[in-house]
């Protein structure tokens, strides 16, 4: 089972270095029209029976890949680039575990995980924790922590 998960993480690493250079690409796209930007993503084990040291042990830096998943709705609605009617948001349906996302493994069998994203919309800093089988959609006025 060990060996299994080491597979899956180093399956999950690579596919992460695969989508450095398009996410980079989309990131600064984001930031130059104050859209949606992971500032970080962060996937580890939840709960209050996952001890604080395996917590960190476990993390699992999804910022890429959490980045890679966001859509401009303005391509959506048909708008050309730069109207102000263009924006950009990031969802993920709910009811399965977000360790069969590209990018993403089991961090911690058998237990509890969460996500933890901050990020930036139009300027402003969020965050924002889900569990792991949560549904996610950012961004969110109440997620604003300045």
């Amino acid at each position: 089972m060990k060996e299994e998960n080491e597979a899956r993480r180093k399956e999950a690493l690579e596919a992460i270095e695969l989508l450095r250079e398009q996410t980079d690409r989309k990131r600064e796209q984001e930031r130059t029209r104050d859209g949606l930007v992971i500032l970080s993503a962060t996937y580890r084990g939840a709960g209050e029976s996952v001890e604080e040291s395996e917590k960190q042990a476990t993390q699992l830096d999804v910022t890429i890949p959490i980045q890679a998943l966001v859509v401009a709705v303005a391509a959506a609605r048909g708008l050309t680039r730069g109207e102000k009617d263009s924006t950009s948001s990031l969802t993920i349906p709910g009811g399965r575990s977000k360790a069969h996302l590209m990018g993403f493994y089991d961090v911690l069998v058998g237990s509890r995980k969460e996500l933890e994203i901050e990020y930036l919309f139009k300027g402003r800093k969020h965050k924002v924790v889900f569990q792991d089988r949560q549904a996610v959609a950012i961004p969110m006025r109440s997620h604003l922590i300045d």
